[in-house]
């Protein structure tokens, strides 16, 4: 037999010149006739309730083509729509179209992903694909006016400080440095509690020397040699400890 054909395990499902089908949950493709041996595989069948994709989809996608997007880019697009047709259409009864982008519903949407706790960049991402949608239509004359301009995007806010220590990664680190071996504790210990205490760079504490430090009963100071002096109120305990082993090591 040939033409395309498609088998399970122990017989023909379809023949494309009968038009015989039987259904079936696992079956393969070939192309000529049945063999011996061959591999089940499932059929990758739409699911029900599964979405289709508006009319106004295509022609959307195929404009931002046309504008020079990267086809990466068009493609998050696509998937940022589909999330809003799928909110829109968990909460409206009948289908979406292009007229009913208005400002309550843009809206909506915001508070719905903000409420979410959806990552900033993609809400923003989500509302430039709503907004990009909203000037096509607006082209078109599908939409009477873009009421994304009232719509404003969701505040980004970066934190550019360092990760810090913890107090429980300090402990460890200062248990782990004043139980060096080869003598090397007491070093350890005040080289750790320096970089702690005042902030020092590496190069600046290789540099250091012990008329660089002032200890006082309740505060102290560090003379770094690139010229910046360090002062504050320091814990007397550890500023003292961390001077005395550092004498013991020298």
């Amino acid at each position: 037999m040939n033409g395309l054909i498609m088998a399970s395990n122990h017989r023909v499902q379809y023949d494309s010149r009968s038009d015989n089908v039987f259904e079936t949950s696992y079956c393969t493709l070939q192309m000529g006739g049945p063999t011996w041996g061959m591999t089940s595989r499932p059929i990758q069948t739409r699911r029900p309730g599964s979405m289709v994709e508006p009319d106004w989809m295509g022609p959307f996608l195929a404009s931002l083509a046309g504008d020079g997007l990267a086809s990466a880019t068009a493609r998050g697009y696509r998937y940022d729509l589909r999330h809003f047709l799928g909110w829109y259409g968990a909460r409206h009864d009948g289908p979406f179209a292009l007229g009913m982008l208005t400002l309550q519903i843009l809206a909506a949407y915001r508070r719905y992903m903000i409420a979410a706790d959806q990552r900033p960049a993609t809400i923003n991402r989500r509302l430039e694909a709503l907004r990009r949608l909203g000037r096509w239509a607006c082209g078109t004359g599908d939409l009477d006016a873009d009421a994304m301009g009232h719509v404003p995007p969701v505040r980004t806010i970066r934190d550019r400080r360092p990760d810090s220590l913890t107090d429980h990664e300090v402990q460890a680190l200062l248990r782990s440095a004043g139980t060096s071996s080869h003598g090397l504790a007491p070093r350890n210990y005040a080289i750790v509690q320096l970089i702690l205490q005042a902030g020092l760079r590496v190069g600046e504490l290789a540099a250091l020397r012990l008329s660089d430090i002032t200890m006082n009963a309740r505060s102290g100071s560090i003379r770094v040699h690139q010229g910046t002096r360090i002062e504050g109120p320091r814990s007397p305990a550890e500023h003292h400890r961390a001077a005395r082993t550092h004498s013991v090591s020298c």
